[in-house]
């Protein structure tokens, strides 16, 4: 979503106002949304959880099957699910770092439509402080960067258990030879029921329930809006690691 980004400073910005957005234009091009912890359950209901094998280490919700692709974002802007992903709400904020400090800052899209006209509240008050609507999107961002390591950590002890496996999606259309997209990882229940009594306690201590949030959320994939998009999806998901991929295979690792 970011382009680009400016840091934030009263002097420099104390014209800038802010408009909320009602659309989700921004997001149209997003096949993949990172997740932090408190937001799974939710996220379980409605989407299928993927991790994306880019060395993130992180959950994504799988919006889209092909780069560019939103499927829960329609022609005109607005979101087709129910739960918005706290990556999309916190937009067109971010924390950036600056040479020389060890805090982050606090940054923003300049190119967002929430800044392109002269209505809305100005970002800044008289004295210098955040107004309300800007100050509850910061908020927002500090609960989804204080979570974000966390989140990291439970999908590195599942990946320490081997418990996870390469997934491949095929989609379909009339007239076409089907594409298989790779560079995606799922939990694989029969190496999880294989754990030894010790490795399943110590998942059970930290990572089990998202193991099985992720079970739970796949067949989102065959429901909604990436089913309309995509019709004739195929239903099997590989879990094969030594795949021979066609040449339209669409590898999603190289999404960060």
């Amino acid at each position: 979503m970011f382009k680009r980004f400016e840091f934030l400073q009263p002097g420099k910005h104390k014209d800038l106002r802010f408009t909320e957005s009602e659309g989700y234009s921004y997001a149209a091009t997003e096949a993949l949304i990172p997740l932090v912890l408190h937001e799974i359950p939710e996220a379980t209901r409605e989407f299928p959880i993927i991790f994306p094998n880019n060395g993130q280490d992180m959950p994504c919700a799988l919006v889209g099957l092909e780069p560019g692709q939103n499927a829960y974002v329609g022609e005109d802007g607005r979101w087709l699910g129910t739960y918005v992903p706290a990556h999309l709400r916190r937009y067109p904020f971010r924390f950036g770092s600056v040479a020389g400090r060890a805090d982050l800052m606090l940054a923003f899209d300049p190119d967002a439509p929430h800044f392109s006209g002269d209505e809305g509240q100005p970002v800044f008050s008289i004295d210098g402080k955040l107004s309300p609507a800007v100050e509850r999107r910061v908020n927002l961002l500090k609960r989804v960067q204080s979570e974000a390591a966390a989140t990291r950590q439970l999908v590195q002890q599942l990946r320490a258990a081997g418990v996870l496996a390469d997934r491949t999606i095929t989609i379909r259309r009339q007239g076409e030879p089907g594409q298989r997209i790779s560079g995606l990882q799922g939990v694989d229940d029969q190496k999880l029921a294989a754990l030894s009594d010790v490795d399943f306690t110590n998942l059970r201590r930290g990572a089990l329930p998202l193991a099985y949030a992720q079970l739970l959320s796949w067949p989102n994939l065959w429901r909604g809006p990436l089913v309309k998009m995509y019709p004739d999806l195929g239903r099997e998901t590989e879990r094969s690691q030594s795949l021979s991929l066609e040449q339209s295979t669409i590898d999603f690792s190289f999404l960060s």
